[in-house]
């Protein structure tokens, strides 16, 4: 089986800051570009759906999904992170700001499927103590590919989002929730890959179970299973 991955549960949360304390203005300035992105994208498709109407061609599908696919130029991010805790870091170590902060190990493991695919954005952690981690370099982690790989023949249990939208015929923007349940993907959609966000539930990270398989082969920590699903 595939993944939704997450992180473990943690009872003391830890905080990440730059030695300047403006980690929040930097995620803004990072939330701001790719709103930017993603409006500019939208806009440019309202008007080619706008020109084919009147030229009576097909209508193009509305782009609404530009941000998820962008990469984010790595001068935007922070050279250097500090923890509140001197805590060790796992391998998947959970997300920061547009993305999940990760270690070599499985920055590895991910291009070994999927090279050259996702954004990988070189950041140096150090604990409080002002130490650095066993498990460095660490990278923030975007996953930048987008399919539509549900398998919704296969998944009847799937919930919509936005409402109760049940007699609503399901179109290429029907949107599901994915988090906390089972379902199934298309297989041959995904052959071959390691991670994707799925265009029916974009904020989650879909796993293989061939990258599954390697993450647990190579003894990579600090991920859980928040969901499964078959491929199919």
């Amino acid at each position: 089986m595939g993944i939704i991955i997450s992180t473990p549960w943690r009872a003391t949360e830890r905080t990440l800051d730059t030695p300047a304390g403006d980690v929040r203005e930097i995620d803004r300035r990072i939330s701001d570009y790719l709103d930017k992105i993603k409006s500019d994208a939208t806009t440019a498709s309202i008007f080619r759906v706008r020109d084919a109407h009147l030229a009576g061609r097909p209508k193009p599908p509305i782009d609404m999904t530009a941000d998820i696919r962008a990469r984010v130029p790595e001068e935007m991010y922070p050279p250097v992170l500090v923890a509140d805790t001197d805590d060790g870091f796992d391998d998947f170590d959970g997300g920061y700001g547009q993305g999940h902060i990760v270690s070599q190990a499985f920055r590895d493991a991910v291009e070994s499927l999927d090279k050259d695919v996702h954004q990988f954005v070189p950041i140096e952690i150090r604990r409080k103590d002002g130490g650095l981690h066993d498990k460095r370099p660490f990278y923030i982690l975007r996953v930048t590919r987008l399919l539509d790989t549900i398998n919704l023949d296969e998944s009847p249990q799937l919930q919509r989002a936005g409402g109760n939208l049940k007699n609503e015929p399901v179109t290429e923007r029907t949107m599901f929730h994915l988090g906390d349940t089972t379902f199934a993907v298309h297989a041959d959609r995904i052959a071959g890959m390691g991670l994707w966000r799925d265009v029916r539930s974009p904020m989650h990270v879909l796993v293989s179970q061939h990258l599954i398989d390697l993450i647990k082969a190579r003894g990579l920590t600090g991920w859980r299973a928040r969901s499964t699903f078959t491929e199919l």
